[in-house]
């Protein structure tokens, strides 16, 4: 299995931006495309917030700020990854993450975990959570205590990655 397409997709949190270094490097090392997705709840899902909560802001400027925020957790990439584009979606997290894997032939998916805990989980279920028993390929889930070094550091994620294995029991990187 070759990865040439690996996504991240970000809420711009701690635990997406490690999993954005993650992806970055990953990217670097394997010379893969790196796309960086975040996606915007649409306007239904935000419009019973009160003006005050909203700031009086309008889609597209919720869409503008999107944007600018995707550019600066990008550019915290570029010296690990040369290849590397933001795409800003509207929808539902877990589907649209889900979605723009089938239909643009995603490789690895690295996304990080936040470490709310089971009853947030169970309340409202966790987006990695779907991802990681949905999507159509691979997905690297970087826990919440990557930074506490209770896991693989970023230092050589081409190591780590030779240790996972797909469910078919062979190897991601030779």
């Amino acid at each position: 299995m070759s990865i040439t397409r690996i996504l991240v997709p970000t809420d711009f949190s701690e635990a997406a931006g490690r999993a954005l270094e993650y992806g970055g490097r990953l990217a670097m090392a394997l010379g893969a495309e790196l796309t960086v997705l975040h996606v915007v709840a649409p306007p239904t899902t935000h419009s019973w917030m009160e003006p005050a909560d909203r700031d009086g802001a309008t889609t597209e400027e919720w869409l503008a700020e999107a944007h600018a925020t995707l550019n600066e957790a990008i550019d915290t990439v570029r010296g690990h990854a040369t290849n590397v584009r933001g795409i800003v979606g509207i929808g539902l997290e877990a589907e649209e993450i889900l979605d723009f894997t089938s239909r643009h032939g995603i490789d690895l998916v690295v996304m990080g975990m936040h470490g709310h805990g089971r009853t947030a989980r169970w309340l409202r279920g966790s987006v990695t959570d779907q991802v990681l028993r949905r999507a159509s390929c691979p997905v690297l889930a970087i826990p919440a205590c990557v930074s506490e070094g209770h896991a693989p550091g970023t230092d050589d994620p081409i190591a780590f990655l030779r240790t996972l294995t797909a469910a078919n029991g062979e190897h991601l990187v030779s």
